[in-house]
């Protein structure tokens, strides 16, 4: 039985108590298996449930603590979510595993600049654009902080 289609239908027409039941159930079945839990957690971000995804995903990462996508995902959603600590904490740990974590070093810088630590998201900005001089996000975002400043020279060198 197809539980997470059906827990997805429930979810898309607002009954949560549903889907949750069909969800529930197909655990029983699929406990083990990793696309399946990951399915959920997509379901409930997609959802805008992300407390039900970030519990999800405390299992895929307790299951499997060095599957790095999955700790990305959740860093997504601290970072979404606007919990700057948690995100800030996740991405530095994925980053100690994988340097050249781009996607990572990038959204580490955001948090920064989001939560206003403009110094820290520079320096993430400009670690990026050593490795990668030509990356048009990042160029971007460290373009815009120096306009803030407003420091036009800086900035129009990202531009």
């Amino acid at each position: 039985m197809p539980y997470l289609a059906i827990g997805k239908y429930f979810v898309e027409q607002n009954n949560p108590e549903l889907a949750e039941k069909f969800i529930n159930d197909g655990l029983k079945y699929n406990f083990a298996d990793k696309d399946y839990l990951y399915g959920i957690v997509e379901l409930y971000e997609k959802s805008m449930l992300t407390d039900k995804a970030l519990l999800y995903l405390k299992k895929i990462l307790n299951d499997y603590p060095d599957d790095i996508a999955q700790q990305f995902q959740q860093g997504l959603i601290f970072f979404k979510d606007d919990k700057h600590s948690e995100a800030i904490n996740r991405f530095k740990s994925i980053i100690s595993k994988d340097a050249g974590h781009i996607d990572a070093l990038f959204h580490l810088g955001m948090t920064y600049e989001k939560k206003g630590d403009h110094e820290g998201a520079k320096e993430i900005y400009n670690k990026i654009l050593k490795t990668k001089p030509d990356n048009p996000e990042t160029l971007v975002r460290l373009g815009s902080l120096y306009l803030s400043e407003p420091d036009y020279v800086k900035a129009k060198e990202c531009f």
